[in-house]
């Protein structure tokens, strides 16, 4: 609703109907970011719908461990111990445009540049996500980045 023109046209309209008719019988919304809840506020005041109590609700307890559970690393991870890195922790979608940043890092392999850190995603696939950026990005495989 906020950015449509990252999403198909068909896409838009059935997800703003379902928005729309979600919010004719709802009592209140829960949203799992405050981006969320504030764009949904200003779509609910823009369409003068009663307004609704909106409540955030982190994700964040899905990441949570039990002090019993062992973490296992990945070998992957294991071997950038040690080893400077920029970290980048999200959902992956287009909106947020990491295909930007992966281009950015070859551009800097491409030119030679010296030091450069590896670039690391923690990730999860994103709303409407149904293709791309499924594992390493190409020309980003050479040690040290």
């Amino acid at each position: 609703m906020t950015t449509p023109e990252y999403f198909e046209a068909r896409a838009i309209r059935v997800h703003v109907k379902g928005v729309t008719e979600a919010l004719s019988f709802a009592d209140f919304i829960f949203t799992s970011s405050e981006y969320n809840k504030k764009s949904l506020a200003e779509y609910v005041a823009a369409r003068k719908f009663d307004a609704l109590p909106i409540h955030l609700t982190p994700l964040g307890h899905e990441l949570s461990l039990s002090p019993e559970t062992e973490s296992i690393i990945s070998p992957t991870v294991a071997g950038m111990f040690g080893k400077e890195y920029v970290l980048c922790v999200g959902t992956i979608e287009a909106r947020k445009n990491p295909t930007y940043l992966v281009n950015i890092w070859q551009a800097m392999v491409r030119s030679g540049r010296r030091n450069i850190p590896y670039l690391a995603f923690v990730r999860r696939k994103g709303w409407l996500v149904s293709a791309g950026f499924h594992g390493p990005a190409p020309g980003l495989q050479s040690p040290g980045r």
